[in-house]
């Protein structure tokens, strides 16, 4: 809550990380009161916390085309550090729960080591005289296309409920 920028814009219901920011000792541990109740109670946030209002950013270029724009949620700050604490929690269990081969997001590994290890295929593959071939994949919009019940079926796979 400390590190949120107080300037940022608030959420829907119009409370800025500045507000939260007078008192943070205080606001963390209701807001630690309200989350695990709701969970423990009923699995769920509560209404205004599930709701964010969508903005279209303009990214540049022709203003008439949609793809030159980008749509940002904004939501409740509580439910921003709520996002935090999760992610910082995550992020421990991350490269136990991630296969090695996957570097991005994942505290610890770097990009630059993928990159290097393809280097040195390819410069293996030269020296020994191998032929050598690689595709390279970036998928638009990839999130949008996980099966939203095998991702389920995953995390139920990993002991991570639905609650």
């Amino acid at each position: 809550m400390k590190s949120m920028n107080p300037a940022k814009s608030p959420g829907p219901d119009g409370w800025s990380a500045g507000f939260f920011q007078v008192a943070p000792e205080i606001f963390s541990e209701l807001l630690l009161l309200v989350f695990n109740y709701q969970l423990h109670h009923h699995g769920r946030l509560l209404p205004h916390q599930r709701r964010s209002a969508i903005t279209l950013l303009h990214k540049g270029g022709d203003r008439g085309l949609p793809g030159n724009y980008r749509p940002i949620s904004l939501m409740p700050v509580e439910v921003k550090v709520l996002s935090r604490a999760l992610a910082y929690r995550l992020a421990k269990l991350a490269p136990q729960l991630i296969h090695g081969s996957q570097a991005g997001f994942v505290p610890g590994r770097r990009l630059h080591d993928h990159v290097a290890l393809v280097q040195a295929l390819q410069h293996y593959c030269t020296l020994e005289d191998h032929d050598h071939y690689a595709t390279f994949l970036d998928f638009s919009k990839a999130y949008d296309m996980v099966d939203q019940s095998f991702l389920f079926d995953v995390l139920g796979e990993m002991n991570m409920g639905p609650s």
